[in-house]
């Protein structure tokens, strides 16, 4: 599978584009704010029904304006082409429609064309809150499984509305319980499917990654990741059993499967304390590999993957050693954006792979 044109309407500063590729390495290239991730953002957009930085459509609108639309032609594995183009105007719905016909729920375009993107802000999965790390589970999962999206929407559902009645029942000093245990009732069974797909990933995760820092770093570490969550040999339903006198008195859901957690080692130390930013940007590096050959295995198609200004990020060591890496028949199509020609022009020249330069100027 891989993406042969894109079309832009609106999307971010992109008031109108349309770009051809190749079946191999795409290099955009040119000056920071001419939009090349933007472009990068697009694909992820097309792929995933969603922009990789935010939840909500309205901000990736061209200022000034309040509808966009981007439209893709993939060609398949079996040399057909499915015409993918989503449209979103501001108050209204968005629609996805497959080859003319638009899918009943959004949810079922997910993982039909999966993708990986790597972006600076990645290493926000290395210093921020647990939530980063769990988008992280979740972007990787819903790509691979319909009943794990089903089960998180309806957990989140029935989360809020837990909390909006532990809420209310702190304010006015009461205490509905009949009430608050049908809504624990409800959330049990999405939690434990939640629960146990995060785990069995991470599971799977682990050598993929393994592999690939090596691959990439070439330093024999004692480097990786667990999956944290609060259950400590108990199951989800005694978890909740056990937490409710603390939920009422906090007023909220103290915890669950919406506290889980990666918990990120150097030599069985916190990787964001003792790890050098070498270090560091190899590993955010390696994990999202690994989530390509996750991916790659559980769909049987080679995701498209988006390396977003990854040379001014890393060393020139560990760049080449990338580089090298993804050109191997193993990775399929490959997105890259720089804002030097000459440096990316040293790192993809001479790889075994067809190439594509592609200059962005601003406007």
């Amino acid at each position: 599978m891989f993406l042969k044109q894109l079309w832009l309407h609106q999307y971010k500063n992109h008031l109108q584009n349309d770009l051809k590729f190749v079946d191999g390495i795409n290099a955009i290239y040119g000056p920071n704010g001419a939009g090349k991730t933007n472009i990068l953002d697009a694909i992820h957009y097309l792929c995933n029904g969603k922009s990789y930085f935010t939840n909500t459509d309205s901000k990736v609108i061209t200022k000034g304006h309040d509808a966009l639309s981007v439209r893709g032609i993939f060609q398949l594995e079996d040399q057909t082409e499915d015409d993918v183009i989503i449209q979103f105007t501001a108050g209204k719905k968005k629609t996805i429609k497959r080859n003319q016909k638009t899918y009943k729920r959004l949810i079922d375009h997910v993982g039909t064309f999966p993708v990986v993107m790597v972006t600076p802000t990645d290493i926000n999965l290395i210093y921020d809150d647990s939530k980063e790390r769990r988008r992280f589970l979740d972007i990787v999962l819903c790509q691979t499984d319909s009943k794990y999206i089903q089960s998180l929407a309806l957990y989140k559902k029935l989360l809020e509305a837990r909390n909006k009645l532990l809420k209310q029942m702190l304010d006015r000093g009461i205490k509905d319980r009949t009430l608050l245990e049908g809504y624990t009732e409800k959330m049990i069974e999405p939690a434990n499917y939640i629960y146990n797909s995060r785990h069995g990933f991470i599971r799977e995760l682990a050598p993929l990654f393994l592999k690939t820092n090596h691959s990439i770093a070439h330093e024999p570490l004692d480097i990786g990741f667990e999956y944290s969550n609060d259950l400590v040999g108990q199951n989800i339903e005694e978890q909740f059993a056990k937490n409710l006198e603390q939920d009422i008195r906090a007023g909220r859901t103290t915890q669950g499967i919406h506290k889980d957690d990666l918990l990120f080692t150097l030599d069985q130390e916190p990787l964001k304390k003792f790890a050098s930013q070498g270090q560091i940007k190899s590993f955010l590096i390696s994990i999202k590999i690994a989530q390509f050959d996750f991916l790659n295995a559980q769909n049987k198609r080679k995701p498209l993957l988006l390396l977003d200004d990854i040379f001014e990020k890393i060393d020139e060591q560990r760049a080449q050693n990338l580089m090298e890496m993804v050109s191997e028949s193993h990775f399929g199509q490959i997105f890259i954006s720089d804002t030097h020609e000459s440096r990316l022009e040293k790192h993809i020249y001479g790889l075994n792979s067809k190439i594509k330069t592609i200059p962005l100027k601003h406007g």
